[in-house]
């Protein structure tokens, strides 16, 4: 029961689960006044001690048969990683997107699309999936020119995220779109084009 809090540096204060604290914070007009049980505040400093962030990519050129639905895999991550993760599907392909950290993220994506063939231009849709069930209203459809026509997707959703979750970004197409990878161009010097990159950060 009670703790003392700091009173001098050599001093340690231990939370217990049962313990309780007065804490106040400004809601825009005046402070309040609530109190937080040490179990919850334990969690709250614990995430407060980093926002999880992560950025990856992939150097392979993605495809997807028309009509059939493919998620946007990564094969690389940066090395400032902290607290986000790409694990393998069902397909044991590295497509799913965790968190160390419950809380609200920012999932932003870009990919490169082509389209091979001729005629008229076609149609991809990109959207969200969590733990296997499509998000509502994150689908976006674009239209890709054709005969090497190159376009690039790239949009960010706000997403509340628990630790036992995983996000996927899936895609479909209608007439052959590829996520295209391009190497390191020397002749009109440029660094390699991922097919995609995923970036997710915390709130």
């Amino acid at each position: 029961m009670g703790i003392k809090i700091n009173q001098y540096t050599s001093e340690i204060t231990s939370v217990g689960n049962d313990d309780y604290f007065d804490v106040d914070s400004w809601n825009g007009v005046g402070y309040q006044s609530a109190k937080l049980k040490g179990v919850n505040l334990k969690t709250q400093v614990q995430n407060w001690s980093f926002k999880a962030l992560g950025s990856f990519y992939d150097t392979t050129t993605q495809t997807c048969p028309s009509g059939e639905i493919r998620k946007f895999q990564v094969n690389n991550s940066d090395s400032f990683n902290n607290g986000v993760y790409v694990g393998i599907d069902i397909d044991a392909k590295p497509t799913l997107f965790t968190v160390a950290n419950n809380g609200v993220y920012n999932v932003q994506f870009s990919a490169q699309l082509s389209r091979t063939s001729g005629g008229s231009s076609k149609q991809i849709t990109i959207w969200l999936r969590k733990n296997g069930s499509d998000i509502l209203h994150t689908a976006t459809h674009l239209n890709v020119q054709a005969n090497a026509g190159k376009l690039v997707a790239a949009w960010n959703f706000f997403v509340d995220i628990e630790t036992t979750d995983n996000i996927q970004i899936c895609w479909s197409q209608n007439d052959s779109i590829d996520l295209l990878y391009e190497g390191e161009d020397l002749v009109l010097p440029h660094p390699a084009v991922p097919s995609v990159i995923v970036t997710i950060n915390q709130l």
